[in-house]
């Protein structure tokens, strides 16, 4: 059973803003906007930026301008990183939380960070664990990740420690590091390598966030940019940090790559088998098994995958120990 952190009862006197930005995202919006107003400790500020929408997101958003909501927009997309770079620095709050217009948030989601940051104020950067869901917002799984300071920075040149969404972040910090990377793709995980160098970080071991899977495949140029930018990233944090890659990060980089090829770019898979690396097996299973409706590729894949042993599964992902 989760506990209800009070906010008041904790003596919180830390202030955040949060941002949203999306694009064509009529259907998901609304969910992510009440998530946030529906917090048992409430943020000071919300940012809402459109970038470029040909839908009704924007009219949607206009709903919630009584509520205090600042609307920023782009008459035509200008891309992921100047979108963030742009609501994130029109948050006022010492702090900023972000949030995808698809994902949504836990109730009681700021109230939790903020009980751990007064706990521990060293800590510059904090996630948490995440639901996955699909496009009918059921359950498909918990992205778990590590927790402590010391277990991210041993994993993070591996693979991106914190969801996106779960995140809150000090804003002078955000600064200090130049915001988001000019990345086409995982600029998210470029800043949370550069925050790492400056604090202490953390996630709480508990999904406060659903992370939404779409159910359209992931296009192979968008994975060969996604592959691109990840690895620039890395290589910036090494150059950066004066260090060189061990054999363990170059085993766990190898790892994601391997089965990041063997997904055919279907969502379900690439997440079936996330979970059955590092997470919940059945609810991998649950996963792959829904793959195998969605075209001959995905269905072979899934099969293929079904047929390997839970355990052997255990042994592979074990080795990125955290």
């Amino acid at each position: 059973v989760r506990r209800a952190v009070d906010a008041d009862a904790a003596g919180i006197q830390v202030q955040v803003s949060a941002y949203v930005i999306g694009r064509n995202c009529e259907k998901t919006l609304a969910e992510a906007l009440d998530s946030i107003y529906a917090q048992s400790c409430p943020v000071v500020e919300v940012v809402y930026l459109d970038d470029g929408s040909a839908d009704s997101s924007v009219a949607i958003a206009q709903q919630y301008v009584y509520r205090g909501l600042k609307i920023l927009r782009h008459a035509a997309s200008q891309g992921i990183p100047v979108s963030r770079n742009r609501a994130a620095r029109a948050c006022g709050a010492p702090w900023i939380a972000v949030l995808d217009a698809d994902d949504r948030w836990h109730f009681d989601k700021i109230a939790q960070q903020l009980a751990h940051i007064e706990a521990h104020p060293d800590t510059g950067l904090l996630g948490t664990f995440a639901r996955v869901i699909d496009g009918n917002s059921q359950e498909c799984g918990i992205i778990r990740a590590p927790t402590s300071d010391s277990a991210i920075k041993l994993n993070e040149l591996i693979a991106n420690c914190f969801v996106h969404s779960s995140v809150l972040f000090r804003r002078d910090l955000f600064e200090r590091v130049g915001g988001y990377a000019d990345l086409s793709a995982a600029q998210d995980y470029d800043l949370m390598l550069r925050l790492s160098e400056h604090t202490r970080v953390a996630n709480l071991p508990e999904a406060l966030v659903d992370y939404r899977i779409g159910g359209e495949a992931i296009s192979v140029s968008r994975r060969k940019v996604q592959r691109r930018c990840t690895q620039k990233a890395r290589a910036d944090c090494y150059a950066r940090r004066g260090i060189k890659r061990t054999w363990r990060e170059a085993y766990g980089v190898g790892l994601h790559r391997v089965y990041s090829l063997l997904v055919l770019f279907d969502p379900a898979i690439h997440w079936g088998l996330h979970q059955m690396l590092f997470g919940d097996a059945g609810a991998g299973r649950r996963l792959l098994r829904s793959a195998r409706k969605r075209g001959l590729r995905s269905m072979l894949t899934a099969t293929l995958a079904l047929m390997i042993p839970d355990a052997a599964y255990r042994t592979f992902g074990s080795r990125r120990a955290v």
